[in-house]
C-alpha cells in the first residue's frame, strides 16, 4: 500500500490493475490540495470510493430536469469507509486537503463518458 498511497506517490490517478476480461480497474487517487468536483455520474459503469487518508465530503444529487440536479444528502468518507455508487448514481466529491482513497470502476473511465450536471436552487 505505501508504493501506491505512500508519502512519495503525487499520482492524482493510477491504475494499479486492470483486468482484462472482465473490465474493472483499481486506481489509487492522491489528490494534494483542494480537490472538487462538478456532479457527474461514470456513465455506463459503477464506482467503490474508498478513503485511505484524509476526507472527502461526498454530495449525491438527483436529477429534476434535463442535466440539472437536486441535492439529496451529503456525508463525510474517513479513512477505512467505502461508499458504493450504481450505474447512474450522480455524486460529486469535495476535498479541501491532501486526500488519498482506492477506487474501483466497473470499466476503465479513462475511455468512458459521464454526464455532467449543474445543481439547482432547492427553493
Amino acid at each position: 500500500m505505501q508504493a501506491h498511497l505512500g508519502p512519495a506517490n503525487k499520482d492524482a490517478r493510477k491504475i494499479l490493475y486492470e483486468d482484462p476480461e472482465l473490465g474493472f480497474c483499481i486506481l489509487a487517487h492522491v489528490h494534494l490540495g483542494v480537490a472538487n468536483s462538478q456532479p457527474h455520474d461514470h456513465g455506463p459503469s459503477w464506482a467503490v470510493y474508498g478513503q485511505v487518508a484524509g476526507e472527502t465530503e461526498m454530495i449525491e444529487w438527483k436529477e429534476v430536469s434535463p442535466g440539472r440536479v437536486q441535492k439529496l444528502r451529503q456525508y463525510c468518507l474517513r479513512p477505512g469507509q467505502a461508499v458504493v455508487y450504481h450505474q447512474g448514481d450522480i455524486h460529486s466529491p469535495r476535498r479541501e486537503g491532501e486526500t488519498r482513497l482506492l477506487r474501483v470502476e466497473g470499466v476503465n473511465m479513462d475511455n468512458v463518458g459521464r454526464r455532467r450536471f449543474s445543481p439547482v436552487d432547492p427553493a
